[in-house]
């Protein structure tokens, strides 16, 4: 018993309770320690707990389910009343491979970018529901008037928000399932035949993320967290493009399980992210899926986080000196980077302008100086390289409209403007000129069947003519000192400018929702790019005694998207809010516009 020394004699020794009728215990006295008295604790009557707990379950289960109908039952009625009572309506606010090739880390490697400390951190919260953003604030207290369609319409976008925020929360939406390889690779496959120039693939290690549905989550292959972003992001936009042959439901829980693999892959990745050319691009590829899923707050946090990776690999600087290493880089490197500073520059605007925030890139960067790239290389163009071309050419001078533009409305608070109106207009028919110069409406229809190409065009168009209305809305406010937040006036609703891109915008919109049916085609349309505000003003346009009695072909027009939307929502009921306001609204002008006709 060569071990026998080892034990410790106490753990052998019998376990006894301290009395607590002496003073101190023998044993205690012995080991020189104090006695310590277990606290007695009242025994409990034996309940067979098993038959008790399934039934407080069962119960539960059951009080839940009638309170999900009930509550469901509730907001239809109510959404269905919103225009006959004019109730008050209080807005509640709402949601790699570590050795890459060298082009991944060419713009990094010539600017000699260290692993710093890693960027602040934005929280990926948007899914909770909480940050769904508004349009505008405003007084929720204010009831709108029934002839102002406006705040219904608004108020079913933020239901519609809600209700895809809480979606995304679900169960059925958060369960890891495995990607079928083949899978995969077809939705690549359908991303890179339609969008495969519109994000920058020379800054892209394209042979890798060709080779991901193979390699990913095999134990002995590291992928950097960046790659991983950008890999489900294509997943995601290659899906949302590729012409399904399941129901639009199942396609809306594939996209969802594909956006939570995007918002996973993207917590794990803003921890470690260092501001090289890859974190650059998640961060590009994430406002992009962020919008389309509804959560503009997200879309713009990822926004400013590549605006920060931008400067960190000084984009604003690749044209500021002559000898610098940028003139080493390879041609469609440098191209590549000149590129993604001016789409920056072009976000940056449409934030500002549309949905009210401040500037990100030109404001923390105003010394910058960046070329347009070369849009045409030596040889011919494929179909695709030649629509993404044009896009950035229209894109490229309308962001210099609305920089004019935006110029005008800062000069106008030091010293008001009495031509800021009349200037305005000027810039809104320069648009306009644009666009019949390229012919937008008529190439917007010969895309019908090319769904990459025609959602790249019908973008260019519904950009331009919402600019054309926002710029408008904002300057006739400025210029009554009316709050743009409030009902539309009829200065603006009447205003020719207004209602030509008005009927612009729903003729668009009507043909993306038939020829691209899905929860992203409504999320662009109607949240991004702010959709129902043209809607609100050809409706609330009929439904004022002054319009022309010749109002068949706008009845016709919004009769077309309630339909789109309407086939939309059968199968993703998150819209139903959505498609029950419209079919309201167009009921209301419909009787309106008889009623007008009659007299």
């Amino acid at each position: 018993m060569a071990d026998a020394p080892l034990i410790n004699p106490i753990s052998v020794m019998q376990k006894i309770r301290c009395d607590r009728r002496l003073p101190g215990c023998k044993r205690c006295q012995e080991q020189d320690t104090e006695c310590v008295y277990v606290r007695r604790v009242p025994r409990k009557p034996f309940i067979a707990t098993g038959d008790r707990v399934g039934s407080i379950e069962a119960t539960l289960d059951t009080i839940l389910q009638r309170l999900d109908r009930i509550e469901q039952n509730c907001r239809c009625q109510n959404l269905q009343r919103q225009l006959d009572d004019s109730p008050e309506f209080h807005a509640s606010p709402e949601d790699a491979f570590q050795n890459q090739s060298e082009l991944d880390f060419a713009i990094d490697a010539g600017n000699g970018v260290k692993s710093d400390p890693p960027f602040p951190v934005i929280p990926l919260t948007s899914v909770s529901g909480g940050n769904v953003a508004s349009e505008h604030p405003e007084s929720s207290s204010a009831a709108p008037d029934p002839n102002a369609p406006l705040p219904v319409l608004r108020y079913a976008v933020k239901e519609a928000q809600r209700r895809v925020a809480e979606r995304h929360n679900s169960p059925s939406a958060t369960a890891e399932e495995p990607i079928e390889p083949a899978l995969a690779k077809s939705w690549i496959q359908s991303y890179f035949a339609h969008l495969s120039e519109d994000l920058f693939p020379a800054l892209l290690n394209v042979q890798l993320i060709q080779l991901m549905p193979d390699i990913i989550g095999l134990p002995n292959v590291h992928l950097d967290a960046a790659i991983i972003v950008v890999y489900y992001c294509i997943l995601y936009h290659g899906c949302f493009l590729r012409r399904q042959s399941t129901s639009a439901s199942d396609n809306a829980k594939t996209m969802s399980k594909l956006y939570h693999r995007c918002l996973d892959a993207a917590s794990a990745w803003e921890p470690q992210a260092t501001g090289t050319s890859t974190d650059f691009i998640a961060a590009f590829f994430m406002v992009r899926v962020a919008a389309e899923r509804f959560d503009i707050e997200l879309s713009w946090n990822m926004f400013k986080l590549g605006c920060q990776y931008a400067e960190k690999i000084e984009l604003h600087r690749l044209d500021n000196d002559p000898n610098s290493h940028s003139t080493n880089l390879d041609k469609s490197v440098l191209n590549a980077g000149r590129k993604g500073f001016w789409e920056l520059v072009t976000m940056d605007v449409y934030f500002r302008l549309i949905h009210n925030k401040p500037p990100a890139i030109m404001a923390c960067r105003p010394e910058a100086k960046v070329n347009l790239p070369w849009l045409a290389e030596p040889g011919s163009q494929a179909e695709e390289e030649t629509t993404t071309t044009i896009r950035f050419l229209i894109d490229s001078r309308r962001t210099f409209i609305l920089l004019d533009f935006l110029q005008l409305l800062e000069d106008s608070e030091g010293r008001p403007d009495p031509e800021l109106v009349s200037k305005t207009e000027a810039l809104c028919r320069d648009i306009e000129a644009l666009y019949e110069q390229w012919g937008i409406d008529d190439w917007v229809k010969k895309m019908i069947d090319s769904d990459g190409q025609l959602w790249t065009i019908a973008g260019v168009a519904l950009e331009g003519y919402t600019c054309i209305i926002f710029m408008l809305r904002r300057a006739l406010s400025v210029h009554s000192g009316i709050p743009e937040n409030q009902a539309l006036g009829l200065e603006v609703v009447n205003h020719p400018l207004v209602l030509n891109a008005s009927r612009h915008i729903l003729e668009i919109v009507a043909l993306l929702l038939v020829a691209i049916p899905s929860m992203g085609t409504v999320a662009v349309t109607f949240v991004v790019l702010q959709a129902h505000i043209p809607l609100a003003c050809l409706a609330t346009y009929l439904l004022h005694p002054v319009a022309s009695h010749d109002c068949e072909t706008d009845i016709i027009l919004l009769e077309h998207v309630a339909e789109g939307m309407r086939e939309i929502s059968r199968d993703v009921e998150e819209l139903v809010p959505l498609t029950a306001a419209m079919e309201e609204l167009k009921t209301k002008v419909s009787n309106t516009v008889g009623d007008n006709v009659a007299r």
